[in-house]
């Protein structure tokens, strides 16, 4: 056979080449992707609840142990994906919290300034009335009076009795009945005194009684322990 009559048959001959197979699409890809997360998810909620089922050293403790290692890098990546929004969502929970609060203490201070004009037009009104009248006022406290300081230089013996001795007496200008002060109010009047020191019955004791005015409704009044 000759040479170039070979050459045309296998030039001619059809060669079957494999068909190419398809590359898989974008959607394809991400639709595993979503299977496979939710499946571990899945796997996860199903762990849980058999955990909470069954005793610690059971069966499934080990399997649970291997879950939570497997799925631990999922956990850690929607935690640092969710920390964001709950950072976001933090803030602006704070900002109207924030805003309302200081819409009801701009309402506050406005009600006090009106008390506090109101207070000052009464007590205006209340000096003149004072001065039309030539009204004779006693002693107020504490302007009309002169403090003396002094410490607590004995207590009595007993708790059930209410006195103390003050390191203040006639001397310093002390009288009987005088009203004896802290920064938080009344605690006592003299019941005792010399010209070093005086006695001083607590407000405490049974058969101590001080007067007073409710400052609300003006009525008078003894003020007594029980």
């Amino acid at each position: 056979m000759p040479r170039n009559r070979s050459s045309s048959a296998v030039l001619d001959a059809t060669v079957s080449r494999p068909r190419p197979q398809p590359f898989p699409s974008r959607s394809r890809s991400a639709l595993r992707r979503r299977a496979v997360v939710g499946v571990l998810v899945l796997a996860s909620l199903v762990l849980i609840t058999v955990s909470f089922r069954s005793p610690t050293s059971g069966a499934l403790h080990g399997v649970e142990s291997a879950g939570a290692t497997v799925l631990r890098p999922f956990e850690v990546g929607a935690e640092r994906l969710a920390r964001p929004f709950q950072d976001v969502y933090g803030y602006f929970r704070g900002l109207v919290h924030a805003k309302s609060e200081n819409k009801q203490l701009r309402s506050e201070l406005d009600q006090a300034r009106q008390q506090v004009i109101q207070y000052e037009s009464a007590y205006q009104q209340n000096i003149t009335y004072r001065n039309l009248l030539r009204y004779i006022d006693g002693p107020r406290f504490p302007n009309d009076y002169s403090p003396v300081v002094a410490r607590i230089i004995s207590r009595a013996p007993s708790e059930f009795d209410q006195q103390v001795v003050i390191s203040a007496g006639s001397s310093n200008g002390i009288r009987q009945d005088t009203p004896v002060v802290t920064d938080d109010g009344l605690v006592g009047r003299v019941t005792d005194l010399n010209g070093l020191a005086a006695q001083v019955t607590l407000i405490t004791d049974d058969e101590s009684a001080v007067p007073a005015v409710d400052q609300k409704t003006g009525a008078y009044g003894l003020v007594r322990v029980g």
